[in-house]
């Protein structure tokens, strides 16, 4: 996932040990950079993250992640460059109730990388799985579209799943909300499962206004908003309280901030 001045990454293992990124701008994976991992245990195994950062403009890297003996199979993805146009996939609510319908949501991926292939990430905004169906709904997810995820960047927002069930599998730091920089781009990702009267906490919203002070002081020409629960929507949430509650406290920072 995008991570700021950086890329980050995450995966399991049941095994502890030696973990670490490799990566390197040639496909056969010769002459790679070593990215050293963090690691926890949990109750199927162990978590580790890491993050790449220095990375160079415009350029496309191949990564494998590494515990002890275990390595991955390669993915790959492209570093923004340095201004100009690019193209982005945006796509949310891909929950679904069984096998079935990972498999179905997995196509639709595979669907829009075919139909843009100059597409640089995947902005997910929410709901990614059925967060009733605990850890065997990811590992369907991530069996079917493991091509997709090894071929793209993925920033996912926080939906049904809530924050400790997503950024237990996305190195996007542990409030559920954060940013990065594309080109002279720069998207806010916001966390709606954090307050259970407006969806976003006052601290969240303090920290939008900085992040786009910040981001705008560095130049960037748009800014975008990402988030699961829309203020405005034709479902059959328009009318929730939260809801209610985030048209009330969001969209005056949007306004001031000229989103």
């Amino acid at each position: 996932a995008p991570a700021g001045d950086g890329i980050g990454f995450s995966w399991y293992s049941k095994e502890e040990g030696d973990s670490y990124v490799s990566i390197s701008t040639k496909e056969d994976m010769s002459s790679p950079q070593t990215i050293a991992a963090s690691g926890a245990s949990n109750e199927t195994g162990f978590r580790y993250t890491a993050k790449a950062e220095g990375l160079d403009a415009d350029t496309t890297y191949y990564y494998q992640v590494c515990t002890e003996d275990n390595v991955s199979e390669t993915g790959t993805f492209r570093t923004a460059p340095e201004s100009g146009a690019f193209a982005f996939i945006n796509l949310a609510g891909t929950d679904g109730s069984d096998l079935n319908d990972a498999s179905v949501a997995a196509d639709t991926m595979k669907v829009a990388l075919d139909t843009r292939q100059d597409a640089s990430f995947i902005l997910h905004s929410g709901s990614m799985v059925d967060a009733s169906r605990g850890d065997e709904a990811w590992k369907e997810l991530f069996f079917n579209a493991q091509d997709t995820f090894l071929s793209t960047l993925y920033a996912p927002a926080v939906g049904n799943e809530g924050t400790q069930t997503v950024t237990g599998q996305f190195n996007i730091g542990e409030t559920g909300y954060y940013s990065f920089d594309y080109s002279n781009t720069h998207i806010a990702v916001l966390n709606t499962s954090e307050n259970a009267e407006h969806c976003v906490s006052e601290e969240q919203i303090q920290w939008l206004k900085d992040d786009v002070a910040d981001a705008r002081a560095r130049g960037a020409e748009w800014i975008i908003v990402s988030l699961d629960k829309g203020p405005y929507t034709t479902g059959s949430t328009a009318d929730a309280p939260e809801v209610a509650g985030l048209r009330t406290v969001l969209l005056p920072v949007i306004d001031e901030l000229g989103i």
